[in-house]
């Protein structure tokens, strides 16, 4: 446990010090995390837009995908998408 939240305080610390990242970025990323906690899975997890959208109380599937691609290309997170409804879509975090 104590590992996880100097992980947590690492992961809030890079955010802050990124000018690129609002608040949607890191509620997204604080909810994967929070996932990936959930999971016991580390920094590979499986997700589902709706589970994340709940959680993060992200209301518009485009605003979901802005912020998960930005997360991606700004290299916080690899994003591989499934299309499969039950299978997920897996998250690896990066940092």
């Amino acid at each position: 446990m104590a590992g996880d939240i100097e992980k947590l305080m690492m992961y809030i610390g890079t955010l802050s010090r990124d000018e690129r990242i609002k608040p949607k970025h890191i509620t997204i990323f604080l909810t994967l995390v929070y996932i990936g906690l959930l999971q016991n899975s580390g920094d590979q997890i499986r997700i589902t837009r709706r589970v994340v959208m709940e959680t993060a109380h992200i209301k518009g599937i485009p605003t979901y995908h802005k912020y998960i691609n930005d997360l991606q290309s700004f290299g916080y997170i690899d994003y591989q998408p499934s299309y499969h409804p039950a299978e997920g879509s897996r998250v690896t975090i990066k940092l």
